[in-house]
């Protein structure tokens, strides 16, 4: 039991440690990436050095600016824009009944209008981008078909990595 204890503590001790490491990981590469910003660059390049500067040892690091752009679309603006077919090859709808008793019971009467029986379903609708860009490619869709009905953000990131096949 006293070993369990123990091993709790030094696990916490470990994460907290990660906690902090993570952190100054995080700071640093905020601190590239506004120096990247500044001088606008896409990459940057660091040799190995040795004492003085005259013999190399170790591997070379490069440092690249990430660029990745996320496009969350809006289906209102996209179902006003584009023609009914198409919108509806873009778009997954989901039917949940969240009422299935109900359903059982309206089911069997006859004569049941539309309205009523849509009262007992719930539908959860997303944009299939893999659809958009299908039918971009085919040309189904143009960019002015989707201009206003997205919202791009671009998020920015900093990899660091040992150029292969740099080792001592």
């Amino acid at each position: 039991m006293a070993n369990l204890k123990q091993l709790i503590k030094d696990t916490r001790s470990l994460e907290e440690q990660i906690d902090g490491l993570m952190k100054l990981l995080q700071a640093s590469k905020k601190k590239i990436q506004e120096e990247f910003d500044k001088q606008d660059l896409k990459e940057f390049v660091v040799e190995p050095e040795g004492p003085n500067n005259k013999k190399r040892t170790g591997v070379t690091l490069i440092a690249k600016k990430v660029e990745r752009v996320t496009i969350n679309y809006l289906l209102d603006k996209l179902q006003a824009k584009l023609d009914k077919e198409i919108f509806n090859e873009i778009v997954n709808k989901t039917y949940m009944i969240n009422d299935m008793n109900g359903l059982i019971e309206l089911l069997k009467k006859a004569g049941v209008s539309p309205g009523e029986f849509k009262k007992f379903i719930d539908v959860s609708t997303s944009v299939n981008k893999d659809a958009i860009k299908q039918l971009y490619s085919v040309g189904d869709i143009k960019k002015s078909d989707l201009e206003g009905c997205y919202e791009a953000t671009i998020v920015k990131s900093i990899s660091i990595k040992e150029r292969k096949g740099d080792t001592d």
